[in-house]
């Protein structure tokens, strides 16, 4: 009986032995057996009562080796998926981008930091040759010198066409210094294309995201054709200014000498030949006069630039001074106020610069209203050009009429009522042009009018 009740108090004691050990593990949050063997138990492929992750720390620890290996192997397929998804959406955007580099007519080229060619699409190769791809980045193998004999040999020359152009004024090599290049001509002459071909550049420097640079890229296309054109189309207008002013030059003499005598005859036969007579020969005198006036006009339209100087720091001031002093009549006549402001001195040819102010003051100080002329001439400098603007407070121009007033032998009043040939502006804007500058009118009928140009700002 003893041990009958020993046993059986063994048995009860074993019992509350375990579920003090399972209680244990509950308050320490481990899984109790009943739990584990729930979890270890469950069909393969069942869904547990929530989703575990791999993120979630407490319940990683909680869980069996089989569950865990499980959740592990689902959170590492879904993350699978997702590199899958973003490798392919890596490949769509190369491709796209292959395809558009494959596509464009201009060249494009990218270079590393060390000037090692890293990306070339096709147009670059075709417009330059692949053997010839080293002299648009700094590999050294483009230092040799050029020998035009040899068919991997090639020659850069500057927009001159004649003068070799350095390794360090190259696009590329400029990007890679951190140098912006838009614009740039260079000619590249090979065995294959002796006479060249005209090659224009836009460059920059790259960087990533953090500003650290990473190499430099160009974009360029052939402009060989485009730049003859534009020699012939130069050529051409030479020829035609170089006829224009010997024609001038030619008919200026006898056009006088008809004048001469028109007028003389007016004096002497006033009256004596009758009415009709002295019309005749009053028409006969103006008409020889204009003539005079329009070939004067075209022989100095046709001089800008043929008998300008080189361009130098000028003094606008002393430029608008001796203007003013030109038209010291007609300012007079027409009791006019003029006012000026700061005048910046610019890169010019003085003479000229005298000839642009004088013909905008004269235009002012004729085109006036019923009041005296107020004229107003000033100057900014804007980044490397300086603005000037002469104001006035006429007639006022119409707006369809602001490119028309810059055409040569252009006129927008009757000769009567505003005398001249109509080719003040035009020679304005020919000088500025000529300077590189542009010149516009701001106006309106019976507001006045603001003509503005542009010259380069001298530089110190």
């Amino acid at each position: 009986m003893t041990g009958m009740r020993g046993q059986h108090g063994g048995q009860e004691g074993g019992q509350s032995s375990s579920a003090y050990r399972g209680e244990q593990r509950s308050r320490a949050g481990e899984p109790s057996h009943a739990e584990a063997g729930r979890a270890t138990d469950a069909p393969a492929g069942a869904a547990p009562n929530h989703e575990v992750t791999v993120a979630d720390g407490a319940a990683i620890d909680r869980l069996t080796p089989t569950t865990l290996l499980r959740v592990t192997r689902d959170t590492l397929r879904k993350r699978d998926e997702q590199l899958e998804q973003s490798r392919a959406a890596l490949r769509e955007q190369t491709r796209i981008l292959q395809a558009v580099l494959d596509g464009m007519t201009d060249g494009v080229v990218v270079v590393a930091p060390d000037g090692r060619l890293v990306l070339c699409n096709p147009a670059a190769t075709r417009l330059v040759g692949l053997e010839h791809l080293a002299f648009l980045s700094t590999n050294p193998l483009a230092e040799r010198p050029a020998d035009l004999r040899h068919p991997g040999s090639y020659g850069t020359f500057r927009a001159d066409g004649d003068t070799p152009c350095p390794r360090d004024e190259l696009p590329l090599v400029r990007a890679l210094r951190g140098l912006p290049v838009e614009e740039v001509d260079v000619l590249l002459r090979t065995a294959r294309r002796p006479e060249g071909s005209w090659l224009r550049f836009n460059a920059r420097p790259l960087s990533d995201v953090d500003g650290r640079p990473i190499g430099a890229l160009a974009v360029f296309r052939d402009v060989t054709e485009r730049r003859r054109a534009e020699q012939d189309l130069a050529r051409s207008n030479a020829e035609l200014e170089q006829f224009a002013y010997a024609v001038s030059h030619d008919l200026k003499e006898p056009v006088r000498v008809v004048s001469s005598y028109a007028q003389l005859l007016a004096r002497r036969y006033r009256g004596q030949l009758g009415a009709d007579a002295d019309e005749y020969i009053g028409a006969i005198v103006q008409g020889v006069t204009r003539a005079y006036r329009l070939i004067d006009g075209l022989l100095d339209y046709s001089r800008v630039g043929r008998e300008s100087g080189a361009s130098r720091p000028t003094d606008a001031s002393l430029a608008l001074d001796n203007a003013v002093a030109n038209l010291e009549t007609l300012v007079l006549e027409t009791h006019a106020e003029l006012r000026r402001g700061p005048l910046p001195p610019v890169m010019a040819d003085p003479a000229e610069l005298v000839r642009v102010f004088q013909n905008l003051l004269s235009n002012a100080l004729k085109f006036h209203g019923d009041s005296a002329p107020v004229v107003t001439i000033s100057g900014e400098a804007r980044g490397d050009d300086v603005v000037y603007s002469v104001t006035d407070n006429g007639i006022g121009i119409a707006p369809e009429h602001f490119e028309r007033i810059f055409v040569i032998f252009q006129r927008l009043h009757p000769r009567a009522k505003y005398p001249g040939t109509g080719l003040g502006l035009a020679i304005c804007k020919r000088i500025v042009e000529r300077h590189s500058g542009t010149i516009w009118v701001e106006s309106r009928p019976g507001e006045g009018a603001t003509f503005r140009f542009t010259l380069a700002a001298a530089r110190t």
